[in-house]
């Protein structure tokens, strides 16, 4: 159980950290989350449940305020306020005020490759993506760039939640607007922004991100990913660690369990057949694996999952 705010210290949350995934695939590379406490003015707390993700997160808080740890540090939020992390990033929030409410983007790094030129997809990336100190990964704009982000926000979670013919494209429009106007506003702010974009080879990220969205479904381990790459097994592994926020088994593992959380939902689903269906040898491999991801078990997940539907 987590730790009041008040006894707490900064980083006694860190070994409460879990990993948390959505539903995402390459068919489906985004998911969108609201969250919100109360109609009236909260008490501190309670504490929103410390987190990672194998993916990226673009928040914004819309009404309210209160306190947001990434890593070991601690920042004050208000409404307006914007985060940006990457994959593997270790983060939580307390609620101070409210009403609160914020929205959440959750997308897969090969996303961004999709939305323009090769050069602007890997630039975008590495804004989430880079080694960058926490303060720069909270945001806060002016209040005309506030308004706008608060706009395309709104129209993200209602193309997600609401889908309509078109609404992906128009996802992905939003997402694309709202990423650039925050790039362009920062430019200005800062003319020669301290992102680390050199030490990694894009190009080869890439590549790598595509074998294995390609290959997933096979038997592919460490060796056969540096083969294909041209590089050393150590050389690839630090290169892609510094770039995504994982190893890139670990970044395999979690791409499988996405697939496999899609497949699950559908009628009929078999959890042996899905494992193997996603790449992985055994079946208590898989199990271990689902369950780290998704704190439940591959059988919870279907019931959840149903109970789910016919609530709605």
């Amino acid at each position: 159980m987590l730790l009041s705010p008040a006894k707490m210290k900064t980083i006694d949350w860190l070994s409460q950290v879990r990993e948390v995934t959505h539903p995402l695939s390459q068919a489906r590379p985004y998911w969108v989350r609201t969250f919100q406490i109360g109609d009236k003015k909260a008490k501190p707390g309670p504490p929103l449940p410390p987190e990672q993700h194998p993916y990226c997160e673009f928040n914004m808080l819309l009404q309210g305020s209160g306190q947001q740890f990434i890593g070991p540090e601690r920042f004050a939020r208000k409404a307006g306020d914007l985060m940006i992390l990457g994959p593997g990033i270790p983060h939580y929030g307390l609620a101070k005020a409210g009403p609160l409410r914020t929205i959440t983007v959750f997308f897969l790094p090969t996303l961004l490759f999709e939305l323009g030129p090769e050069a602007d997809g890997r630039r975008v990336l590495s804004r989430f993506t880079s080694s960058t100190p926490a303060s720069r990964r909270l945001i806060r704009p002016p209040a005309a760039l506030s308004r706008n982000m608060a706009s395309y926000f709104a129209g993200m979670l209602l193309e997600f939640e609401k889908p309509k013919p078109g609404s992906e494209l128009r996802f992905r429009a939003l997402l694309g607007m709202a990423l650039t106007e925050l790039l362009r506003w920062e430019a200005k702010q800062r003319p020669q922004p301290q992102i680390t974009t050199g030490v990694y080879d894009w190009a080869m990220i890439e590549r790598v991100l595509s074998f294995m969205q390609l290959h997933y479904k096979e038997q592919i381990y460490v060796q056969d990913i540096a083969k294909f790459a041209g590089l050393s097994q150590g050389r690839l592994q630090s290169t892609f660690r510094r770039a995504m926020g994982m190893s890139c088994m670990q970044y395999l593992r979690s791409y499988r369990i996405t697939h496999a959380c899609a497949l699950l939902c559908l009628p009929g689903a078999r959890v042996t057949e899905v494992a193997m269906e996603v790449g992985f040898e055994t079946l208590s491999h898989f199990n271990l694996s689902f369950r780290k991801f998704c704190e439940c078990s591959p059988s919870e997940y279907i019931r959840r999952r149903g109970r789910t539907l016919r609530a709605s």
